[in-house]
């Protein structure tokens, strides 16, 4: 009888904990939701998001990664959000972070993002880190740099589901939790011959020029 009610007494507090569990969970997914939809709708500190998981895929692969790079070259300045260097080559990725829904076209000047109504009008971040890989082969080249492979991603990180893209997207835009699987692929292994360590050298210079 003892045994009983102490099997009872147990199964009533693992019934508790579960409920507990559940509770909280949904109270933590609740709160989630109202981050990224009420309090931070522009997407403030997604780039960081990024920056994580370029690094965590650095670190056992002795990769580097570099993140909020300026410099100017040739009279115009360009801003990298997160670089990843490794013997493959470089990987430029910039973060969408903002709740909304995305309008343009990848070799349009600007994109759009439309929230509750208003529409905000921004430089199309792809063509721009376009034009920023275009200024690093010119700065490899005065150092005798050469053949640096590099790839340009933009990657959404909201999750609301008032965020939506409708812009033609040739799989450079990849939406959330797709940049990890994406980094996964073979190319990514492959060796190429690049110096990290002089590459990221010649642009941590560059950027201190700028400075």
């Amino acid at each position: 009888m003892a045994q009983s009610a102490s099997a009872m007494g147990t199964m009533e507090l693992i019934l508790i904990i579960v409920m507990a569990v559940l509770f909280f969970g949904a109270l933590g997914f609740g709160l989630y939701l109202l981050s990224i939809n009420v309090l931070n709708p522009d997407g403030k500190g997604a780039s960081k998001k990024t920056t994580r998981v370029l690094s965590k895929f650095a670190l056992i692969r002795g990769f580097k990664v570099l993140t909020n790079v300026r410099f100017e070259h040739k009279g115009r300045a360009f801003h990298i959000e997160n670089m990843l260097i490794g013997y493959f080559g470089i990987l430029l990725v910039h973060t969408l972070g903002g709740r909304g829904e995305y309008y343009g076209q990848m070799d349009s000047k600007s994109w759009q993002l439309v929230r509750d109504e208003k529409k905000q009008v921004f430089p199309n971040p792809y063509l721009e880190q376009e034009d920023a890989m275009a200024a690093l082969r010119s700065v490899f080249s005065q150092h005798k740099v050469f053949n640096v492979p590099m790839e340009n991603l933009i990657v959404l990180t909201n999750k609301s589901r008032k965020t939506a893209l409708f812009i033609t997207n040739d799989n450079k835009i990849f939406f959330p939790g797709k940049l990890k699987p994406y980094l996964d692929k073979t190319k990514f292994e492959k060796d190429a011959g690049i110096d990290i360590q002089k590459v990221t050298q010649i642009i941590e210079a560059l950027s201190a020029e700028t400075a």
